[in-house]
């Protein structure tokens, strides 16, 4: 394990400095905060990761079927006024969304102000973006294209602006992997 050793960091493992990046296809969930009940919007483990997100009665994730290997999920660590450190959340990618629900669901976000994005990654872990200040849908753009082939996927983007988070994205897991996901897709209608 010696070989293995990265200066700074609290005893990482091999696998940890060999995982895979990437966001997998077809997992991107995006919630409206104004669908999240008031005072409790989500639970927290007392390890800092989230374990569920509280809906209200009509509320509802918006599940966006990203192209393979088209989606990045980024975050900044910036110092602002007085030396405090926030962390600036973006979530860049390619969508199929075709259908008329598709494109309806796509116009509903561009409406709302504060999203929250749970991601899931290559190698099988959730990180939730814009939990505390949300994002916001910045740009959708889509293009029929010219030929039979030519790309006509939805690119959107989701950013925050001026200050972000006051931690990195924490993780979503409750039990097992198996489980986490199914708690996503039960929260799509």
């Amino acid at each position: 394990m010696a070989d293995c050793i990265i200066e700074g960091l609290i005893d990482p493992t091999c696998e940890e400095q060999n995982l895979i990046g990437g966001v997998k296809p077809k997992n991107i969930y995006v919630i409206n905060r104004d669908d999240l009940t008031e005072g409790t919007p989500y639970n927290e483990a007392a390890a800092g990761n989230i374990t569920a997100f509280n809906f209200t009665t009509y509320g509802e994730a918006v599940k966006l079927v990203a192209m393979r290997r088209s989606v990045v999920a980024t975050q900044t660590q910036e110092e602002g006024d007085n030396t405090v450190s926030y962390w600036v959340q973006s979530i860049t990618g390619r969508f199929e969304q075709q259908s008329q629900s598709g494109k309806n669901a796509i116009e509903s976000l561009t409406k709302a102000q504060d999203l929250i994005v749970v991601v899931e990654k290559m190698d099988g872990t959730f990180e939730v973006y814009g939990l505390d200040y949300g994002l916001k849908m910045r740009t959708s753009t889509k293009s029929t294209g010219t030929l039979p082939g030519d790309d006509n996927k939805w690119t959107l983007i989701f950013n925050q602006t001026g200050y972000g988070e006051t931690k990195p994205a924490p993780d979503f897991f409750t039990i097992s992997y198996a489980t986490t996901k199914a708690l996503l897709e039960s929260y799509t209608s």
